[in-house]
């Protein structure tokens, strides 16, 4: 008689998340049908408490979230980008998708600086690679599958962040205005075109603690997606900031940029971005090849036991608590 082979424990589907706050709403209802109907299993949740108190209760492989909550009954807890950054804070494994019709551009930038794992506006549409049509809810699906398959960042304790910075974009005096602003950083910085950049070799791009993709306007030719895809594909090792203009006429591209997963996204359209570059570039030192802690909303981090890298710990504590993306 030949041995059995051990009986192995079925799969468990994974566990998804969703909020929204119109859970009756048609394109709701069909998205919740469709994504059980992947082989997902998914709650439902339709307030902003409701979605923290889930996540106390469960562990969600994912987690939907709606930006416009204003038909919750807790309208006074924020919206879903501010859920998004405290389950940052919380440092779960859980991935996070927003999934909302009324995103604004400063949405945009919190999201992608906040490691939203995809972000699919409701209104959606367009073709697959096949060019069959797709609506919003098959792409709510592809990034759902794209964030489920990625590996979290491996961590790496091989020392200090290489003092070296690549900075990539088509905008020579913008690229001089950065090299200026970071002129103190000591970091030696190699300047490219972005083709320039997506052509070295991964060789040499391992050599770099820091990329910079910078460039008011990223235009959406299938040749400049490929050198973002190439460059921002690098994270975390070295880390990847982006950063373009925050204006409605280019939602298309920055959503491609935010969807890529950049270690931080700059809005070069406020006043204040050089202060946001250089907080980015700084981080980017303390958090080299390790998985980040969205600073914010301190309470929700007291909640659980989290060791901060003493630095960090202090240059936070020096600067007082602040609910904003860090």
């Amino acid at each position: 008689m030949q041995p059995q082979p051990p009986s192995q424990a079925p799969v468990e589907p994974k566990r998804l998340l969703l909020m929204d706050d119109e859970p009756t709403s048609t394109l709701i209802s069909h998205a919740e049908r469709r994504i059980r109907a992947a082989g997902y299993n998914v709650d439902l949740v339709t307030t902003m408490g409701e979605a923290i108190a889930a996540f106390h209760r469960h562990y969600y492989d994912l987690i939907i979230l709606d930006i416009d909550m204003s038909q919750s009954s807790d309208p006074s807890a924020g919206d879903g980008v501010t859920v998004l950054q405290q389950l940052m804070a919380l440092y779960h494994q859980s991935q996070v998708v927003l999934f909302s019709g009324a995103g604004t551009v400063a949405h945009w930038f919190a999201a992608s600086s906040a490691h939203c794992a995809g972000y699919v506006a409701k209104d959606e549409s367009g073709q697959d690679a096949a060019g069959a049509p797709q609506d919003s809810i098959d792409r709510l699906l592809q990034s759902i599958a794209r964030a489920l398959d990625s590996e979290p960042p491996a961590r790496r304790d091989t020392g200090p962040m290489p003092p070296t910075l690549l900075l990539a974009g088509n905008d020579p005096a913008l690229r001089s205005d950065v090299q200026a602003q970071l002129a103190q950083s000591g970091l030696a910085i190699s300047d490219y075109s972005l083709d320039e950049a997506a052509a070295l070799s991964d060789e040499t791009l391992a050599t770099f603690g820091v990329v910079l993709l910078l460039q008011h306007e990223f235009n959406t030719r299938q040749r400049t997606r490929q050198a973002l895809a190439r460059l921002l594909s690098l994270s975390p090792h070295p880390h990847v900031i982006a950063g373009c203009d925050g204006r409605n006429e280019l939602r298309d591209s920055i959503l491609y940029l935010a969807n890529q997963r950049p270690f931080r996204l700059i809005n070069l359209s406020q006043t204040n971005w050089p202060d946001q570059l250089q907080a980015a570039v700084s981080e980017a030192q303390i958090w080299y090849g390790r998985a980040e802690i969205v600073a914010t909303h301190a309470d929700a981090l007291r909640r659980v036991e989290i060791t901060l890298p003493a630095d960090y710990l202090a240059a936070w504590s020096s600067e007082g608590e602040s609910s904003d993306v860090e």
